[in-house]
């Protein structure tokens, strides 16, 4: 099926929701955004996934609580290397401005264990070879420090030739204070489904930012 009318589709079903979808599906097809996979975008429009496509782009992934969490998958709305690095870029432009009168910025950055294998079968007519299975905490995590590391900041990262290490919370907020730190970031999705994974920010104590920079982060890095 063609994108005009995946596009058509989504409006009748769905309606002004479902026109920001398919604008912001044109996008990634069109390759306007970082790690689009255009081609896997190509194989939902041939296999007609008109919800699968609508749940994935009629919003984009929401930040909350320090972070954003979602389930991995193609689109705005699913965590993947594009909202991931989204949600840094937010972050550098932050810290640049909270920190405006600070040189030597540095962050941690964080992973635990998660791997995406797909075990809710939602992309089983991918078949088992596409992009984003196989994607661990560990490679967003380092996805992330190249992101900083591009921004002027330096980003601490456990063992980083070493394909399957990881920093746990307790770590992560332990070395921001003893690296003088000025944040950080952990790739992980505790305790949700195994098909999830996320990113979440501490602060120069490390913490969960508080108000009033909680919502001041949550501003730019949704922008």
């Amino acid at each position: 099926m063609s994108y005009a009318k995946i596009s058509d589709l989504l409006s009748q079903r769905y309606g002004e929701a479902g026109r920001t979808a398919a604008e912001e599906l044109a996008k990634w097809i069109a390759g306007d955004v970082p790690y689009a996979y255009p081609e896997i975008l190509e194989k939902h429009l041939e296999e007609q996934h008109v919800e699968l496509l609508f749940d994935a782009f009629w919003q984009v992934l929401p930040f909350g609580t320090g972070g954003r969490r979602g389930r991995v998958g193609y689109g705005s709305n699913r965590l993947n290397p594009t909202t991931v690095a989204m949600t840094v870029q937010g972050h550098c432009q932050y810290l640049r401005t909270a920190f405006a009168d600070r040189k030597n910025l540095s962050v941690v950055v964080a992973n635990d264990v998660r791997v995406f294998r797909d075990i809710a079968g939602v992309y089983g007519f991918l078949g088992d070879q596409h992009p984003l299975l196989g994607v661990s905490s560990r490679s967003l995590a380092k996805l992330a420090c190249e992101i900083y590391a591009g921004h002027g900041i330096t980003a601490y990262f456990a063992q980083p030739k070493q394909e399957h290490a990881v920093l746990t919370t307790p770590e992560l907020s332990f070395l921001i204070g003893r690296l003088g730190a000025i944040g950080g970031i952990n790739l992980s999705a505790s305790h949700n489904p195994p098909d999830d994974n996320g990113g979440k920010f501490y602060d120069e104590r490390g913490g969960q930012p508080v108000p009033p920079e909680d919502q001041i982060m949550a501003d730019l890095v949704e922008r």
